[in-house]
């Protein structure tokens, strides 16, 4: 069993280091200056330049891969150049949203999946089980984005049932509950299958 977690382990670490390679590649391939890019077009060249330096972009990628990654295993994920303020605060701010978020999306699709799984397995080959099938695939197959902006266009666009986005306000329940639905059902929707 340890041998198991330990290429699990090792297994989602290169993952990530193949994702922040490609990543750090990709920048290289944008048209322009990544830095007046992040900083927009009315981006002075000193402040271009200055953010060139403080986020290591004017050397080459290897040296900017392994300053992040140096960075990252001390817990230091940088500093966002818009709002000045460290990487891992704003995550840390975010974090408790996105767990209640992830939970309440596995309990869409326990409520959805575990129902329709017992029920294609005591109708094998029925309409219901193909159907249940394709669902599935389906559900897989479509990216949570693409749900949730089909969502949003319905529930809160043309309905005006849900608000629209933001996480509800701290400490009214119903009001957070109502922000929580669309999202967490877009995001369950895809672990159904």
């Amino acid at each position: 069993m340890l041998i198991y977690a330990a290429q699990r382990v090792g297994l989602a670490l290169a993952i990530c280091i193949v994702a922040m390679v490609m990543l750090f590649g990709a920048t290289r391939l944008l048209p322009g200056d990544l830095a007046t890019i992040m900083l927009g077009p009315r981006a002075t060249p000193e402040r271009v330049a200055r953010l060139n330096e403080e986020m290591g972009l004017d050397r080459p990628l290897p040296v900017q891969i392994a300053l992040f990654i140096g960075n990252a295993v001390q817990g230091d994920l940088g500093t966002d150049p818009l709002t000045e303020r460290k990487v891992a605060v704003i995550i840390m701010e975010n974090l408790p949203d996105t767990l209640i978020l992830v939970a309440t999306a596995l309990g869409w699709s326990f409520l959805l999946g575990i129902p329709l799984g017992c029920f294609s397995a005591i109708r094998r080959n029925s309409f219901v089980d193909k159907f249940t099938g394709v669902l599935s695939v389906g559900t897989i197959s479509l990216p949570s984005f693409v749900v949730g902006i089909y969502v949003a266009l319905i529930f809160a666009v043309q309905l005006r049932l849900l608000p629209m986005r933001g996480a509800g306000e701290s400490g009214q329940i119903g009001n957070q509950i109502a922000h929580l639905i669309m999202p967490s059902f877009a995001v369950g929707l895809g672990w159904v299958g």
